[in-house]
Order: C-alpha cells, then structure tokens, then sequence
C-alpha cells in the first residue's frame, strides 16, 4: 500500500477504525471522513503523520460535496474509497435535505462519495470501491411505494436491512457501469462486529443486540475482509462481487435483480442529482 490513498468513512470507531489503522501501517495515506471532529482527531492518533482528517455529517448531501471538494483541492487520484459508516436508528429521522436518515447514511453517502470521487479513482492504476454491506441485506425489501417509509409504521431493523440490500444492489449496478474501467465495485459481509454499534437500542431490538453479543466477532475479526479488499494484488481486477470472511460469497437471489438496481440508481439520481 505504500504510495495508495485510501478514503474511508466510519473510521473513529469498529471496524473502521482498525481497518484505517492497518492500512496506514501498510504504508497508505488514509483520508478518515468523520462526523464528529473529537472522534476524528482520536482516531487520527493511530495513524501515520501524513493521513487526513476531513469533517462533515455523512448523511448530509452538501457536507459530503464540501468534503468531495477539499480532497479534489489536495489530491490527484484516489487508490480506495471504503465506505464503511453506518448506524441504526430507533426512530424515524429526516436529514438536512428531508430524507429518511438510515438511506441518507447507509445508502446515499455511499452513492454519493462513489459518484463524486470517481474521477480521482479512474487516474489510479487500479482503483478500488469497497462497500461495507452486512448478511442483514437478506432480509432486505426495497420499497419504491414507499421508499422512505412515510406511510409504514417505521422499523429500525427493517430499514437498516433493506439499506444493507441497497449497498449490495449499489455495488452490482456500479460494477456494471465501469466495465471498461480500471476501477473495481465491491462488497462485503464483515460478520456480526462487537463493537458500540446498537449498544444504545431499546425494546426488542435492544435485546436482539444483548442475545448475539457474546458470539459476536472482535473489531479485529470483522476488519480483515475490508482490509483485504482494498490491499491484495489477487482481488485488483474482480468487480462486482460480495465477499465473506475474504472469499466471494453468494449475496442474495433478490440482490442480483438488475431491474430493481438500475432503479434504485434512479431513484438514488433524483434524490441526488448525481449519476
């Protein structure tokens, strides 16, 4: 990785954190996105003196394209982009731009950040998408009738598995769309991650998180997948696959619909204007 610059969001916590930490010691220069500039500035701690930090809420489109604009201003190309962030949340929440906060920060940053980092990707020899899905994508339904849940009773755990199937149909459609590119389109299931992800739930949920913890995967465990993806020379040139436990994997039968991919691209294009 010496010479790579990898971006990754997600990374002052989990996974993320340590998948940003192994990278740097690989010899990348690691561009950490954060939200919150505390947690950012900690988690720039475990990392050589040449990475970066970048502030902004990852669920709001103008923050991602002021932090688009700033990596554009001091960089020539991108190596990785890893999108990692993601949350759960027990209530149904809007972003500054009004839309539903679980597909505005699982699925739309990572659309996002794909679209408007691109152009530095293709100028790299073999530039990299690595998208942070989870097995949870199975028990996902993407509901264009209703596709920011206005009119069902909200549920955390449903909206959050339905945006992990949008990060795996996301990753397909991309794929596809750079064929005749040097830049590849992945994703990933890092295992169940002990980490603060969910510690926070109540009600069924909460109790969901305090049943599956002791088999949960260390940070350490869950990282390695992500980590490899975006540092071995034996994935350069696959595209469009999901991964589990560092080998291609089976995602699910309704993940492979391209005809519900190509819309949600274009559902994701008008909530955007990008694409």
């Amino acid at each position: 990785m010496q010479g790579k610059t990898v971006v990754i969001t997600g990374a002052t916590g989990g996974i993320g954190k340590v998948t940003a930490q192994a990278l740097s010691q690989m010899g990348a220069k690691v561009l950490v996105l954060a939200r919150d500039a505390a947690r950012g500035k900690d988690a720039m701690k475990g990392l050589s003196s040449d990475c970066e930090l970048y502030i902004g809420d990852l669920s709001s489109q103008e923050d991602l394209q002021r932090v688009c604009w700033d990596i554009h201003s001091k960089h020539e190309k991108i190596d990785v982009l890893i999108n990692n962030a993601g949350a759960m949340f027990s209530d149904r929440l809007e972003n500054p731009e009004g839309i539903e906060m679980t597909i505005a920060l699982n699925h739309l940053s990572y659309y996002i950040l794909s679209n408007l980092l691109l152009d530095l990707l293709i100028k790299a020899e073999h530039g990299r998408i690595i998208n942070v899905s989870s097995q949870a994508h199975q028990m996902g339904y993407v509901d264009f009738t209703d596709f920011q849940y206005q009119d069902r009773r909200y549920n955390a755990l449903r909206a959050y598995n339905d945006t992990k199937l949008m990060n795996v149909l996301f990753t397909y459609e991309l794929a596809r769309r750079l064929k005749g590119t040097q830049v590849t389109s992945n994703c990933l299931h890092p295992g169940m991650v002990k980490t603060d992800f969910g510690k926070n739930a109540g009600g069924v949920l909460g109790k969901l998180f305090k049943v599956f913890r002791p088999i949960m995967v260390t940070p350490e465990q869950g990282a390695k997948t992500g980590i490899y993806l975006a540092s071995s020379p034996e994935v350069s040139e696959v595209s469009g696959k999901y991964f589990v436990n560092c080998m291609q994997s089976k995602s699910s039968v309704r993940s492979h619909d391209e005809g519900l991919a190509a819309r949600l691209w274009y559902t994701s294009k008008e909530l955007t204007g990008l694409g």
